[in-house]
């Protein structure tokens, strides 16, 4: 039995020529932080659409990582730094839209933080 929904074909929006570079340069925070040494502790983590949109210096110092299914999502905390202030006094923050947009790895930069104790 046919749907009862007709869409004429013209109607359609056109699909881009190439999705290369789109959806594979994408990676989750948790696909990022996963592949990192310690979880990503202690490395500085940025979203690419803050750049594209001319904010320099705009990246989250890892603090404190808890991965769950296989580094595919988790929980994630870190000292947020905006156009090179450190907010909140440098203290930790829950690392908000970690599936929502792209994040890449700042490389070259790796600052010593205290471990912490997490209860079980």
């Amino acid at each position: 039995m046919a749907s009862a929904l007709r869409i004429p074909i013209h109607g359609l929006k056109s699909l881009p020529k190439s999705t290369s570079g789109v959806l594979n340069d994408s990676k989750s925070l948790f696909a990022v932080l996963s592949r990192l040494p310690n979880d990503g502790v202690g490395q500085r983590v940025t979203q690419p659409r803050w750049g594209a949109k001319g904010i320099q210096n705009s990246y989250y110092t890892v603090t404190r990582v808890r991965l769950r299914a296989n580094g595919t999502t988790g929980d994630a905390y870190g000292a947020y730094t905006w156009k090179g202030k450190l907010l909140s006094n440098g203290k930790e923050q829950r690392m908000r839209g970690g599936h929502k947009y792209a994040w890449k790895h700042i490389t070259g930069h790796t600052e010593p933080v205290a471990p912490t104790l997490q209860s079980t």
